[in-house]
């Protein structure tokens, strides 16, 4: 886990301990030469990625299918930046992401393993996931949490939303979507879709959604491919640069005004 938490106290009785200075003849912390033991153990613990403190809030980050790449670990950290505790839960334990080097499917999108593991990302199955990103962010102090879901993640972000786990959800470039999401949503939500995603369905989500009117924000970017805020996201390249930190900002300003 990466970010600021709280260490441990251990309390011993009043007068019970000296502390003593390091020996000048000797800085190692280990009277011994032997190596660690070489160990074939598989730790089952998640891989958590934490930026940022809870100033105005928290906000939940969902990769998209590539999983926690440099990117998304960008990504969080701008986020961060700008005053929020950002947590990206594991998603893909045991690096159980889509690998970048058989994208597109060797099998084709309709092949039996990328719709294995689509199936895998839908939202009764990573729910926990998300209800433990959630729980990390309300113990490490964030009192109103959002949801930022790339790609398929929109998906989940906007369904956590209507469940309640979080008070806003926004998306990049989203997948999946449907009437429902804007329908059953109980905060508002932002919709950031590129050249890539369907326009008219993303109008009738926003126009689903219009309970939260006021604080629901629809941009398009109709110069930027499926991914420009992601692990597409090329930030050497000035067109998807300014898209990109243009995209940040207005996730800022959503955050800002619905938590």
């Amino acid at each position: 886990m990466r970010g600021d938490a709280p260490g441990g106290l251990f309390f011993l009785p009043h007068g019970s301990y000296s502390p003593q200075p390091l020996s000048s003849a000797s800085m190692s912390c280990c009277p011994t030469e032997i190596l660690p033991v070489a160990s074939d153990y598989v730790g089952t613990g998640a891989h958590v990625y934490v930026a940022g403190k809870p100033v105005k809030g928290g906000i939940l980050y969902i990769p998209d299918i590539f999983g926690a790449l440099p990117n998304a670990q960008h990504v969080c950290d701008l986020l961060a930046n700008h005053g929020y505790l950002v947590v990206m839960p594991d998603f893909f334990p045991s690096n159980s992401a889509w690998p970048t080097s058989d994208f597109p499917p060797k099998d084709g999108f309709g092949g039996a393993p990328f719709q294995a593991f689509i199936g895998s990302l839908q939202y009764d199955r990573v729910k926990p996931v998300v209800e433990q990103g959630v729980a990390i962010l309300r113990g490490l102090g964030a009192t109103k949490i959002g949801a930022v879901g790339n790609c398929w993640g929109g998906k989940i972000a906007l369904r956590a939303n209507c469940d309640g786990l979080v008070s806003a959800a926004a998306s990049p470039h989203p997948s999946f979507l449907t009437e429902s999401d804007g329908a059953e949503a109980k905060g508002p939500i932002c919709l950031l879709p590129s050249k890539d995603e369907d326009d008219a369905l993303m109008q009738k989500v926003m126009a689903a959604a219009s309970a939260h009117a006021a604080k629901n924000v629809h941009k398009r970017y109709d110069n930027m491919h499926h991914g420009f805020l992601a692990a597409r996201s090329d930030w050497n390249n000035e067109e998807n640069r300014a898209a990109a930190n243009d995209a940040l900002a207005v996730l800022v300003r959503f955050f800002d005004a619905a938590l």
